[in-house]
């Protein structure tokens, strides 16, 4: 009878072993962007009630934030580059943003170096609040044009 109680038990300590695991593990899901009750909230964009206010806010903020910075600090390494550059970024459950790629906008990949300076600028982008589904933090991935500006200079005709 023993050995049946301790059987029993070990199976049930087993199950419960097995049940926690499975809750600690990570399910990638995907939501559609509709789907989310807020998006991420960019520091300086207020609190709109209206979801697409919210992701045009958001969208604005980082490709200003974006554009700046690449044509302040990294406009030399990038003089060969002449068109708009798309980025994949993703903004975590925590907030932060994180690079992911760049994509040409022939959806070529880019040189390595052009990954290194964005990666560099994510760290840079302030945290934010992270988007919610279903009441939970939930990561946000997104690209953004990235448009460097050319030197305007005129061509003096003899």
């Amino acid at each position: 009878m023993k050995f049946l109680l301790s059987f029993v038990f070990l199976l049930l300590l087993l199950s419960a072993c097995q049940s926690k695991d499975a809750q600690n593990q990570q399910v990638t899901q995907i939501v559609i962007l509709d789907q989310l009750d807020l998006y991420p909230q960019y520091t300086g964009c207020p609190d709109y009630y209206d979801k697409k206010e919210q992701l045009d806010c958001l969208m604005q903020k980082l490709t200003a934030f974006l554009n700046y910075n690449l044509n302040k600090n990294y406009a030399q390494q990038f003089d060969s580059v002449q068109d708009t550059v798309w980025v994949k970024f993703q903004i975590d459950t925590l907030g932060n943003t994180n690079f992911l790629n760049i994509i040409h906008f022939n959806d070529s990949l880019i040189d390595r170096q052009y990954a290194a300076v964005f990666k560099k600028i994510a760290l840079t982008i302030p945290k934010m609040k992270p988007a919610v589904y279903q009441g939970r933090p939930v990561s946000f991935e997104f690209k953004i044009p990235v448009v460097k500006q050319r030197n305007k200079k005129k061509d003096i005709a003899d």
